[in-house]
């Protein structure tokens, strides 16, 4: 699932222009390995999907997408306010601080995933959904234009993946962000997505608005089953609902 998942987000990646911005390359030894440490130190916090090098991405790239993936690492003794400054690397140039505009950063990204009261706390003491707040706080403050999510719900409770979905759709209505997100759930996908591409064995067999997508005939022939689509209502809104109910059997 995983180098399906990698797959899907590369392909979204490799079609997006990188940022002019890169790290530069410094003549001291002392600045090489002092670069090298704060890279190594970045690099070891990060959640196996998450960074931005391991996903192929160059650094230029991360400026402005960054890569989010599912939770699951802890990030050693690394704080909630020190994992979110990591976000700041692609900024920042051989020893040099946290300047104005990268503190303002951290704040926002901080404020926004209400991670304040946090700040300190050790991000392997958290709950499964603070901690993917505190992973998205990180790439929030590298002020990317487009976030590509890697199963962001899994492993958390029901609360904690309505609380997580509901505060990426602040992202993109209040920041302006574009969001892909790699999706197993149904019903998340088509409650909170505005477009829908349904993969099956690496080929697009459906692409376009969810209403389109997020049907009986579609659903049946991506996963092989029987399933019925409705809509539930509550609290005055209507919600587009999947329900499999049987395996496809084949001769």
């Amino acid at each position: 699932t995983y180098t399906k998942n990698y797959s899907a987000l590369r392909r979204a990646h490799d079609n997006q222009e990188p940022d002019a911005g890169y790290f530069p390359a410094g003549d001291c030894d002392d600045y090489r390995a002092e670069r090298q440490r704060q890279i190594d130190a970045a690099e070891s916090a990060l959640p196996p999907a998450g960074a931005c090098e391991r996903c192929g991405l160059s650094r230029q790239q991360g400026h402005q997408q960054n890569v989010y993936g599912r939770g699951g690492a802890h990030a050693g003794g690394t704080t909630v306010e020190e994992l979110v400054c990591y976000g700041r690397l692609p900024y920042r140039k051989f020893f040099d601080g946290l300047n104005q505009e990268d503190r303002l950063a951290i704040e926002e990204a901080l404020e926004f995933t209400e991670l304040g009261p946090l700040r300190t706390r050790l991000v392997h003491t958290l709950s499964g959904g603070e901690r993917q707040r505190a992973w998205l706080a990180m790439a929030l403050a590298q002020k990317p234009k487009i976030l590509l999510l890697d199963e962001p719900t899994t492993y958390l409770d029901v609360h904690h993946q309505l609380e997580l979905m509901e505060l990426v759709v602040r992202l993109h209505n209040e920041m302006g962000l574009t969001v892909i997100m790699v999706l197993h759930d149904l019903n998340h996908a088509a409650r909170y997505s505005e477009r829908l591409i349904a993969l099956k064995k690496g080929t697009i067999m459906a692409d376009g608005p969810t209403d389109e997508v997020f049907t009986q005939s579609v659903i049946e022939e991506l996963y092989d089953v029987k399933a019925v689509i409705m809509r539930v209502e509550a609290n005055g809104t209507q919600y587009p609902v999947c329900f499999p109910y049987s395996v496809e059997e084949h001769d």
